[in-house]
């Protein structure tokens, strides 16, 4: 997929992000890769390695698309652009030739961020699950308020719940290998993912599409409740358990 040249610039970039492991056993590959799992680009004096759907939209360079999954190298005024897929399988392919400091920690956290990337990608393709989230939060209850926050909780308690035709719902044995998978449904259509990618993607799309509610403190509420959906996922997928 990536030609010499492409390889070269990754290469060099990923290198720069591994300098001080090298000097002071100061693992900042770890950092970098933690910072990716939250959807955050990461840049040094000489390397970036950027998100298109990094939550901050001055953090994005001009030649990624701010509305797509894909990330880029850079090195020295020099560019790579992927899928975000592809990008994390070759930071997981890197790592595993060059890191030595923290090597356990930062293969593991690589495996994370290639499942991760990988779940992604797929609900981006599918549209499924953007439309359907789309579709809860334009649902207002009795209150006139978006039915994102009952969402939310309805999840974090590890169920669900539909709107006409969407719905978000928690359910055992829909991924092989684990016990529940988190369910997006729209128009009759589904696409069905880990709770972790589920619970990041619903974060990603509430950061980047909620732009005004009733009031700023509503969008904080909403990213509260994400926050608090990818932690408990998180934690689950840290202790080997689910939801």
């Amino acid at each position: 997929m990536f030609s010499v040249v492409d390889r070269e610039i990754m290469s060099t970039c990923m290198l720069d992000f591994n300098i001080p492991a090298a000097i002071d056993g100061v693992g900042f590959i770890g950092v970098l890769i933690e910072r990716l799992l939250d959807f955050e680009g990461v840049g040094t004096e000489m390397s970036d390695i950027s998100l298109g759907c990094d939550s901050d939209p001055l953090s994005i360079p001009s030649y990624l698309d701010s509305d797509g999954f894909d990330m880029s190298f850079e090195y020295n005024g020099e560019h790579v652009i992927c899928s975000m897929e592809a990008g994390a399988r070759f930071i997981e392919e890197w790592c595993y030739r060059n890191v030595v400091v923290e090597r356990q920690s930062t293969l593991k956290a690589c495996n994370k961020l290639v499942s991760l990337y990988d779940g992604m990608s797929s609900l981006t393709r599918s549209e499924i699950s953007g439309e359907c989230l789309l579709a809860i939060f334009l649902s207002l209850d009795a209150c006139g308020n978006s039915k994102i926050l009952q969402l939310l909780d309805c999840l974090v308690k590890g169920g669900g719940m539909g709107v006409g035709v969407a719905g978000v719902y928690v359910k055992e044995g829909e991924v092989f290998g684990c016990d529940r998978g988190m369910v997006f449904e729209f128009m009759g259509e589904r696409i069905t993912c880990s709770v972790l990618v589920g619970a990041s993607y619903i974060r990603n799309w509430c950061k980047n599409n909620i732009h005004s509610v009733g009031g700023a403190s509503d969008k904080v509420a909403i990213i509260t409740a994400c926050d608090k959906l990818v932690e408990l996922c998180d934690g689950s997928y840290r202790a080997g358990r689910v939801l």
